[in-house]
């Protein structure tokens, strides 16, 4: 999903990112 989209990488990343260490 990275090199697929590098640019809603972070926004997505972040989100789940967030939920996951939540």
């Amino acid at each position: 999903m990275d090199s697929v989209t590098p640019n809603l990488s972070p926004l997505f990343i972040q989100h789940i990112y967030w939920d996951y260490c939540r």
